[in-house]
């Protein structure tokens, strides 16, 4: 047996869940996640490492020339600090140029689909489209969804977006009262890769503005990135605009009986 362990699971295959599998405070993300049809079947699961030394690489891609060696998979691998894909076949493991990933890539699995499904020791074979129909479509929605996975979201490298974010006031003693702001909404861009922002609800973020030692009078009060609420840590805060809010603080008049 190739793979061992693991913990079942059986869950149809979708970006939400495989995100969660490999998210780092899961127990299993560490090892590998066993797609079969359109269910994932187990997660954790111990994979063989490589035979042979490779310094250069990690405990993933030694796994995945371990497979290459004990099998006659088609691996890709992606690395998560660089975001560079490897493909591992017939006990070797090769790196992607980035700036031909994405022809290469469809080019090599096709040939390796060709030579092994199509053709074998008997030649080519003929290509039926109707006969495994389901076994065929669930496939091509497989290599679609793996396509999205890895060239789309890990190729893409770092982005960046922007946010339209309201500004809150905390801690405001409560013989005041706040007027005459603006503006009342700040731009926050935000970068990371793509699949990060996925963690992200944009409707909790918010400018979130203490002023509890604050005196009557008219106010400035420049924004930092502390002052940002809602932010996941993969996230990096790259710009606020306007970095300035400007406000008014009034002191609440008495009432007649407390005059």
């Amino acid at each position: 047996m190739v793979a061992a362990g693991g913990i079942p699971l059986g869950g149809r295959v979708s970006a939400e869940l495989l995100q969660s599998i490999f998210d780092p405070s899961s127990p299993g993300h560490d090892g590998a996640a066993v797609i079969q049809g359109d269910r994932v079947r187990a997660f954790g699961v111990h994979l063989p490492l490589a035979r042979k030394g490779i310094k250069k690489f990690g405990t993933r891609h030694r796994a995945a020339l371990g497979l290459a060696e004990r099998s006659d998979a088609f691996i890709i691998v992606v690395s998560e600090e660089r975001g560079v894909i490897s493909i591992a076949e017939d006990s070797d493991i090769k790196a992607l140029p980035e700036d031909s990933v994405a022809d290469e890539l469809p080019a090599r699995l096709h040939d390796f689909l060709r030579k092994h499904l199509l053709e074998g020791d008997a030649g080519p074979k003929s290509w039926h489209p109707l006969v495994n129909w389901k076994e065929k479509l669930t496939s091509l929605l497989i290599a679609f969804f793996l396509w999205y996975a890895f060239i789309i979201q890990l190729g893409a490298g770092t982005i960046t977006k922007n946010f339209q974010v309201p500004v809150e006031f905390r801690s405001l003693p409560a013989e005041y009262l706040i007027e005459s702001i603006g503006p009342t909404e700040i731009s926050v861009s935000l970068s990371g890769r793509n699949q990060d922002f996925s963690f992200l609800n944009a409707d909790k973020l918010k400018i979130s503005l203490d002023l509890e030692d604050s005196v009557a009078g008219a106010q400035k009060y420049t924004i930092t990135n502390d002052d940002v609420v809602g932010a996941p840590d993969t996230l990096s805060i790259v710009n606020l605009t306007p970095k300035v809010i400007k406000f008014n603080i009034k002191k609440i008049p008495p009432s007649p009986q407390e005059q």
